[in-house]
């Protein structure tokens, strides 16, 4: 994930942040220089006489924020109580058929499924701007829960199926 900013809160000057999804690791350029590292979250701007402390808190899902210059600045929004419950929602209609089938192999597949489209759907979230969207997307990745958590539960492990 990458964040540039350029506005009044950096005196107008170019301010770069990168996280890595996998590891976790930040990169934090201010003005074209790196900047060091001083312990977890803070970091140090050095360049001639000029010095300025960064701190960074938060995260990608609970929302990320910079003290620079004497104030925070939000680089990213906190989730919303509407992308928790979607993404809540769309693990319990994987885990469900998983469940209902009463083979353990078919639950771990289903909760393992559920687990990593819940997670993609914080993520997609996080990108998509208009609330009907975020909405359509979260019903639509639910919808695809309960189609292929009935196609593991019923079709595959051969379960009777409730609905028939």
């Amino acid at each position: 994930m990458r964040i540039i900013l350029n506005n009044e809160d950096t005196k107008n000057k170019t301010f770069f942040y990168e996280e890595n999804v996998w590891t976790g690791k930040r990169t934090l350029v201010y003005y074209g220089t790196p900047l060091k590292r001083l312990s977890y979250g803070v970091y140090k701007y050095q360049k001639g006489d000029e010095s300025q402390i960064f701190e960074v808190k938060g995260n990608s899902l609970i929302g990320l924020t910079v003290k620079m210059f004497g104030k925070d600045v939000r680089l990213i929004k906190p989730l919303a109580w509407y992308e928790i419950t979607l993404s809540a929602l769309i693990f319990v209609a994987f885990v469900l058929f998983g469940i209902w089938s009463g083979q353990w192999w078919v639950g771990a597949i289903c909760g393992g499924l559920g687990g990593g489209t819940s997670v993609a759907y914080l993520y997609l979230a996080k990108k998509v701007e208009p609330l009907w969207l975020k909405i359509l997307l979260g019903c639509l990745l639910i919808f695809i829960g309960f189609c292929l958590g009935y196609i593991f539960a019923f079709l595959i492990a051969k379960t009777p199926s409730p609905f028939i």
